[in-house]
């Protein structure tokens, strides 16, 4: 005991010295005197032990103001900091403050296994208190010191997410098509466009490109682009094909061309040179002037659609109402005898016939019965004509048939 009395003795009174008082010297002196004479060894002796006794005075003094100062500061309150990460670790500290240095604070853990005393928590829970009070004047004293919390969560960043405005896809609005047609698709879009067809590879059509497909295939097409896509349907197209059942006839006198197409399911319509002559499966066509003529087939199905084909048809010779070169007045067949175009024999069809003599332009026969033929006898004075002459004769069609002119004319020899 007396070596803790004597550390603590030494500690306070370490950096402490006592301030001189002349006034208390020279009284002291004045009662020594009093008392013994003074001799210069008794004199060094004695006051060598006054100043040990004003001496120990002032360092017991001081020592007892610090002793309470300490009791002060180290009231205990029981302070347990729990971590907000695991509130079942509880862990003490303890916390010094140095004497030399009081704006140091000295933190000594406690070791997990250890057991705390009352003495180290009371200690601990004071230096803490003292500690916390000495930041909070220095952070009052210094504003610009900012003191965080122990744990605060992470501030956590704001990300913006900034979303690239697209234009939305436009697709090429294409009603029912049929085989064979063709489609104009322009992209005008910033992503490529793709039409399927039915049988055939996709057709790729690029942000602004502009083709022309043709649709040849029958089915369901579709075009897509993006999140985008719609599909439409194409109709087969029918078949028009061009046959012809045999070559040139004469029906009822005129010049007949026969054709049909072997489509049952289908309108068809015919054209030649450009005029209709007919509809359905099958067509006769008249053909009344020498040369190329072109004869169109034109077939439209249900679903609309429809093909179109040509034929070149050749014709060797002019259409003359069929009417012979020549006759023989004197012979007994009535089929010779007399001059008649043989189409208006069968014909149903009014006309006007007329002989001129091409010397004097006069009219030698006339005649509108197909029955009644010119005989060969000159009209102006009742004689026949003479044998190997020439006249003109000149028909006259009341109705012609579409195609047809209207008025034929040619030469006859008479023969006897």
């Amino acid at each position: 005991m007396s070596q803790k009395l004597e550390k603590l003795f030494k500690e306070s009174l370490q950096n402490e010295e006592a301030a001189f008082d002349p006034k208390a010297w020279s009284a002291m002196e004045a009662r020594l005197n009093q008392t013994m004479p003074v001799s210069p060894v008794s004199s060094i002796l004695k006051w060598t032990g006054i100043s040990a006794v004003v001496l120990g005075v002032v360092g017991t003094a001081l020592w007892l103001g610090n002793s309470e100062e300490k009791k002060t500061t180290n009231k205990v309150e029981k302070t347990i900091v729990e971590s907000p990460k695991q509130a079942d670790n509880i862990q003490l500290s303890e916390v010094k403050t140095d004497n030399k240095n009081p704006q140091q604070v000295v933190v000594a853990p406690i070791q997990e296994n250890e057991q705390p005393t009352p003495e180290k928590v009371e200690k601990s829970n004071s230096s803490v208190i003292v500690a916390q009070k000495e930041k909070a004047e220095s952070v009052k004293a210094n504003p610009a010191v900012q003191v965080e919390p122990k744990d605060q969560e992470p501030k956590q960043e704001k990300i913006l997410i900034t979303q690239t405005e697209t234009k939305p896809v436009l697709l090429p609005k294409i009603g029912a098509k049929c085989q064979g047609e063709k489609i104009t698709i322009n992209n005008t879009n910033e992503v490529p466009l793709v039409l399927s067809a039915p049988n055939g590879l996709p057709v790729k059509v690029n942000p602004g490109q502009k083709k022309e497909i043709r649709l040849e295939d029958f089915g369901l097409y579709s075009i897509s682009g993006g999140n985008k896509s719609y599909s439409f349907g194409v109709s087969a197209t029918p078949k028009s094909l061009i046959e012809q059942t045999e070559s040139m006839f004469y029906e009822e006198g005129v010049p007949t061309y026969t054709f049909f197409t072997p489509d049952n399911t289908s309108s068809a319509t015919w054209t030649i040179d450009g005029r209709v002559v007919g509809k359905g499966k099958d067509v006769n066509v008249n053909l009344f002037k020498a040369g190329t003529h072109q004869l169109k087939l034109n077939l439209v199905n249900d679903a609309g659609c429809q093909s179109s084909s040509l034929k070149n048809i050749l014709v060797q010779e002019d259409y003359n109402l069929l009417a012979p070169s020549g006759f023989s007045p004197d012979r007994l067949d009535a089929r010779v005898s007399t001059f008649m175009p043989v189409a208006l024999k069968e014909r149903n069809s009014g006309f006007n016939l007329i002989i001129i003599d091409p010397q004097s332009g006069a009219v030698v026969f006339q005649s509108d019965d197909a029955s009644f033929g010119w005989d060969g006898i000159d009209g102006r004075n009742g004689q026949p004509a003479p044998s190997n002459s020439m006249f003109i004769w000149k028909v006259v069609l009341e109705k012609p048939l579409p195609g047809e002119k209207s008025e034929y004319r040619g030469t006859i020899t008479v023969k006897r």
